[in-house]
């Protein structure tokens, strides 16, 4: 596990979106070995909707006005900014903005793998982030159950359907973005709980609770065929990262060894090794309520 160091100040009694933001990116790089890492630096205004930006070789994570005021009062609101700023980080670890113009296709596959990475990152935020876990911890004392704050995260997931996930062709449907991010969740969790003899019904748990919302459930009433998973943006976006890496050991390397199960960018594998990563996912996916009658697959054990 990595090893939560005392933060240089403490945390403030009242916080705000922009606050959060800066303890997420100093977090973040701090998974990394020192002075190895990107680069994670925030700036406000000036944008309707959270996004990186580039210029020459410097690229950043822009917030608006309104997220930077936003007061972080409850749990929730802690995890609607923290998912958003997570997906974020994803693309600026995966240097996605480093590919010039993109055709649509591959423009919604690497926002399929930010709404999936960006989870696990939230979710190594709030577990091994110096200054995040530390505003995790005043929501939710230690000892608390894994399964209380995913309600919070449900509840966060309904207002992302209501304000951010907006239909559009260059990204996944509102629902299935909520979906990318509880198979982020789980997959943190499948390392996390590894020989612990968690009972497998945490996936459906999870599910559950992230689904939770009354505006996300409705939304699966009117429209359900967006649960439906589709693996060709999942595969491109592999092979998109592939082709970034190039000869490196991955994009982002140096993460410190603890935190790498959770968070690497490596997308060397072999065929057999592909196909078991793609295994678990759709396991994940099908246990999440997903592909119920996907042929082939058996329960997570």
């Amino acid at each position: 596990m990595v090893t939560n160091e005392p933060t240089d100040n403490p945390i403030p009694d009242q916080l705000d979106g922009k606050a959060l933001a800066q303890m997420a990116a100093a977090d973040f790089e701090y998974f990394f070995l020192p002075g190895l890492g990107p680069k994670v630096e925030i700036s406000v205004g000036n944008t309707h909707s959270a996004c990186i930006r580039r210029k020459d070789d410097k690229v950043w994570i822009a917030i608006p006005a309104e997220m930077a005021r936003e007061e972080i009062t409850d749990a929730a609101r802690m995890f609607f900014h923290l998912i958003i700023l997570g997906h974020e980080i994803a693309h600026l670890v995966h240097r996605h903005l480093y590919a010039g113009q993109q055709e649509t296709a591959d423009y919604r596959a690497l926002e399929y793998w930010a709404d999936f990475y960006g989870a696990k990152v939230m979710m190594a935020l709030v577990t091994f982030g110096p200054r995040v876990s530390q505003v995790f911890k005043r929501f939710f004392p230690d000892g608390t159950s894994f399964d209380v704050p995913m309600e919070h995260v449900g509840e966060a997931a309904g207002r992302l359907i209501d304000t951010v996930y907006i239909p559009d062709p260059r990204y996944p449907a509102p629902l299935l973005r909520v979906g990318l991010v509880n198979n982020g969740i789980t997959s943190f969790l499948r390392h996390e709980f590894a020989g612990k003899g968690v009972n497998p019904i945490w996936y459906y748990s999870v599910f559950k609770r992230v689904f939770s919302a009354t505006t996300t459930r409705e939304r699966m009433v009117l429209h359900p065929e967006e649960m439906e998973f589709d693996i060709e943006p999942v595969d491109r976006a592999r092979r998109w990262h592939r082709e970034m890496q190039g000869n490196r050991p991955a994009i982002a390397p140096w993460l410190k060894p603890p935190v790498l199960v959770y968070l690497h960018t490596s997308f060397d594998q072999s065929d057999e090794e592909r196909a078991e990563s793609e295994r678990i996912r759709l396991r994940e996916l099908q246990a999440g309520g997903f592909l119920l009658d996907e042929p082939g697959l058996e329960p997570p054990n």
